[in-house]
């Protein structure tokens, strides 16, 4: 890509006034750029204009033009985050009567109980919760569910999304009658609803598990592959759309080449418009041309952006300041497009790749976000796979402060036996959750715990529990 992307510009576009219209009012909608993407993409292919519309705005190249472009390679949420915050169900136990009332009437919500407050409440929640945790364990960890599981994950997803609309706007409108302002906090709202709501869509569909580690558009997302691909194809043969027509065929990939490539084109575009004593990108750049340029050629989270020999002598001379994010090199520019979100690099990347395939990292993750709810660790602590995994249980044995979670894992053999769980028994030991001592005195004994670490915790009391000090001391002198 040449260092100025303005050559060969494409010819002026007639557009129709009301297909311009409707893009400026998606251009003016409020918050983050990806709150324009699901709008933006409907507009492209609801109104026959919508691309030569698009371009057109572009063409212009102004602080519009750069968020339209940057809300069309923004990417989706991953599904995996959007499941574990659905399925965390914070603030369910307090459902308003209206809300329950609102849920009813429009029929979709029909399962949950109509009326209830307090315990009963709290029952049914965590009672729904039990049930989720392990649909949504299997889901983010790569396997398929049954019709009707992903039915009740479904319907789970698009409660906790209506619930959202429902508080949202609730919330708002005491804002509104107290004088208050909420600033860009309802907005974010919003895209939470729609993007829990676009994930229990997809799971009514039957929708194939996504990869763990690829990133999707937003684009992409939205208009389906099907419907993606219609949208190229129709381009195709339309030159003064071909440079949007290359930005959608590289959207309408599985995996995009970057984690976040409104990132890094935002970056190149700020970078571009704000110049500084010597030119690193040059100024006014057409931003579709460089959204090609980042979805084709970034890798590993990050773009390499070319200089002209003894450019980056000189920029390091004149002394200008980068904007975070950008790294100037001895030939190039280095741009990050979400590289914290991406693995490193050589034997390490093997290795995360190699857990992401077998899905424990990610299952490890949720059950240690789960801390907090006491049904959810219990459900968890029911499959084997939690089991199975290394220093896992210990570390939930470690993290909980509840005497039921404890004594599960005394109580089954499962939880404390075997390769992975060998740190579990000292674990429970030294916990200061008080359970009987009757069920863990069974764990004093050398055949859980080495001699040496029995000694040295008759010696070293501090944390531990005086009733499991003297079951400590008593059995050591029985030893002798």
């Amino acid at each position: 890509m040449p260092l100025d992307p303005q050559q060969e510009a494409p010819p002026a576009l007639a557009v129709d006034a009301t297909c311009a219209e409707r893009l400026a009012t998606v251009a003016a909608l409020p918050g983050s750029v990806h709150g324009l993407a699901a709008p933006l993409a409907r507009l492209l292919v609801d109104h026959a204009d919508g691309p030569r519309a698009l371009a057109a705005c572009v063409a212009r190249r102004d602080a519009v033009a750069d968020r339209l472009v940057c809300a069309l390679v923004t990417p989706a949420e991953p599904e995996a985050r959007l499941l574990g915050r659905a399925w965390s169900c914070t603030g369910w136990e307090r459902i308003a009567a209206e809300d329950r009332a609102t849920l009813h009437d429009n029929g979709r919500h029909d399962w949950i109980p109509a009326a209830g407050l307090g315990e009963e409440a709290t029952a049914w929640i965590e009672d729904l919760r039990q049930r989720v945790a392990l649909l949504v364990a299997a889901r983010v960890a790569g396997e398929s569910l049954k019709s009707e599981d992903l039915g009740e994950l479904a319907r789970v997803v698009a409660l906790d999304a209506d619930l959202w609309a429902l508080r949202s706007s609730r919330t708002l409108a005491r804002a509104r009658t107290r004088r208050r302002d909420v600033g860009d906090r309802v907005d974010s709202w919003s895209l939470e609803a729609a993007d829990r709501q676009g994930l229990a869509q997809r799971l009514e569909r039957g929708v194939a598990v996504p990869v763990a580690g690829h990133v999707t558009s937003r684009l992409r997302q939205t208009l389906g592959v099907d419907r993606l691909a219609e949208l190229c194809a129709a381009l195709a043969d339309q030159p003064a759309l071909a440079r949007l027509e290359r930005v959608l065929h590289a959207l309408d990939r599985e995996d995009l080449a970057v984690p976040d490539p409104a990132r890094g084109l935002g970056l190149l575009l700020d970078l571009a418009r704000t110049p500084g004593k010597v030119i690193l990108v040059a100024a006014d750049p057409d931003p579709l041309l460089m959204a090609v340029f980042v979805l084709e050629r970034g890798r590993r989270g990050a773009l390499t952006f070319p200089l002209p020999p003894g450019r980056a002598l000189e920029a390091r001379q004149a002394g200008g300041v980068l904007p975070d994010g950008v790294t100037l090199m001895e030939t190039a520019l280095e741009v990050d497009c979400g590289a914290a979100t991406h693995a490193g690099v050589g034997e390490e990347q093997d290795e995360k790749e190699k857990r992401k395939l077998t899905g424990n990292a990610a299952l490890k993750d949720m059950v240690l976000r789960s801390m907090q709810s006491t049904s959810a660790i219990l459900a968890f602590l029911r499959d084997p796979k939690v089991a199975a995994i290394p220093g896992l249980v210990e570390e939930v044995t470690n993290r909980t402060r509840n005497p039921q979670i404890l004594e599960t894992i005394a109580t089954t053999r499962t939880l404390h036996c075997g390769f992975a769980n060998r740190g579990v028994p000292m674990a429970v030991l030294r916990s200061p959750v008080n359970v009987s001592i009757r069920i863990i005195r069974r764990f004093i004994h050398v055949k859980y715990v080495s001699k040496i670490e029995l000694n040295r915790m008759a010696v070293d009391k501090s944390g531990i529990r005086r009733d499991v000090t003297r079951e400590v001391i008593k059995y050591l002198d029985a030893l002798t």
